[in-house]
């Protein structure tokens, strides 16, 4: 448990300063045209960073399941959207569509169906979920 508490210290304390970084160089990089796509995918690095960074907070100060699923299911959406921009994924568009809404009804389900199930209480040591 310990290992969250520093790990989360950490994320207050670089996460600024990794967006300033990112910031700098995306404005040097639109400023001369040629650094489109490294800007591009700087911005991608960072979003995900972001999201590893609310994972952490969401174990350090232990969210609701329901939280967590939102932020499971962004991270999955964004690895699978930052897969297909760098390497390509070989699916037709519409097929790419339709699976990222097909994990986004399923995620919304379970969202749903957990908040019913245990609103905001605890989640008890018989039934829990995480951990």
């Amino acid at each position: 448990m310990r290992i969250w508490k520093v790990l989360s210290i950490a994320v207050v304390k670089y996460m600024p300063i990794i967006f300033a970084i990112c910031v700098l160089v995306t404005i040097i990089l639109y400023f001369w045209i040629e650094g489109l796509f490294i800007a591009d995918l700087m911005w991608g690095i960072f979003y995900f960073l972001q999201l590893m960074a609310f994972l952490v907070l969401s174990k350090t100060f232990k969210f609701c399941i329901y939280h967590q699923l939102v932020i499971y299911y962004l991270l999955l959406v964004f690895g699978f959207l930052g897969f297909d921009y760098v390497i390509g994924v070989p699916l037709d568009a519409r097929i790419f569509h339709k699976l990222l809404l097909a994990l986004s009804g399923i995620t919304l389900i379970a969202v749903i169906i957990t908040y019913l199930k245990y609103g905001d209480r605890k989640i008890s040591q018989k039934d829990k979920l995480t951990d």
